[in-house]
């Protein structure tokens, strides 16, 4: 997601950097010969887009809302949900989500965790939460038919859960730790899907 950070001003360096390097191209396919200038000015202008490239993203943005439906929400930082919360949306971000209350179908895509107070509905309406290997999710109230994804490794909820917090063990295996009406707190491990 890091190419959205820099959508407007990098394509623009691209652009001008490629423009700089025809010409170039043309005056020494004319010439047979490159004014030294041009050459240092080429590879100075290729090591700052080298550098633009390699530097990390800065994950200083954040989007906070109250409430999302049927919406497209990407961020390089964080996303947090603090009023009634999303349904039927798609949220992405490199740092954290947070919802404070409900996530209703859609999907939940994050880098670094998920919190959510109460993931799908009732009615079983399909929600997706995937984050990266290192990152977690958690959850207070969870219905069926919400999916988990950690890196590769899926797990689909099939009862009604409370207290989730699931993450991967060294292993690469989901670790689900929970609550459900049947027992007072549960654990499982499940393998990645190949």
């Amino acid at each position: 997601m890091n190419h959205l950070l820099y959508s407007g001003l990098f394509e623009q360096q691209w652009l001008d950097f490629g423009e700089d390097l025809q010409s170039a191209l043309l005056t020494f396919h004319r010439a047979q010969t490159i004014d030294d200038r041009i050459f240092q000015d080429l590879q100075q202008k290729a090591f700052q887009l080298h550098d633009l490239l390699e530097s990390p993203a800065v994950s200083r943005s954040r989007i906070a809302i109250r409430y999302a439906a049927h919406s497209n929400l990407i961020s390089a930082g964080e996303i947090d949900v603090l009023g009634k919360g999303v349904m039927h949306s798609y949220l992405e971000a490199d740092g954290f989500i947070t919802v404070h209350q409900r996530a209703i179908g859609g999907t939940l895509k994050s880098e670094r965790g998920i919190s959510v107070k109460e993931a799908g509905s009732p009615g079983g309406a399909r929600t997706l939460l995937e984050t990266a290997e290192s990152g977690t999710i958690e959850i207070e109230h969870c219905h069926p038919d919400v999916v988990l994804t950690i890196g590769r490794a899926r797990k689909l909820i099939d009862s009604e859960m409370t207290d989730i917090r699931a993450s991967l063990d060294d292993d690469g295996r989901m670790q689900l730790f929970y609550s459900s009406s049947s027992s007072a707190s549960s654990s499982e491990t499940t393998s990645a899907k190949k």
